[in-house]
């Protein structure tokens, strides 16, 4: 978390989305507690969740269903081709 602008933003960020221990996607758990961490700190605040996967069709890489819940929840979804790209 960080404060600029008088704007509080929080930002998730994950290697991997891909957790090979208990082999399961842990992207939705990610989105939810950023979901959670901005209602209890307002309506202003911005959340980012940044990951160097990037969008694919298996568990290891970030489905379109989670850009989208990312998009409904107010979340920006910043993956590998973002970052690379320094968008």
């Amino acid at each position: 978390m960080y404060v600029y602008e008088n704007k509080l933003n929080l930002i998730e960020c994950k290697t991997g989305v891909y957790d090979s221990i208990s082999q399961r996607n842990i992207t939705n758990e990610a989105l939810y507690k950023l979901a959670a961490l901005k209602k209890d700190f307002g309506l202003f605040a911005k959340s980012e969740f940044h990951t160097l996967s990037s969008k694919g069709a298996t568990a290891e890489y970030l489905k379109q269903i989670y850009y989208d819940r990312a998009n409904i929840l107010g979340i920006k979804l910043i993956d590998r081709n973002d970052i690379i790209n320094k968008n």
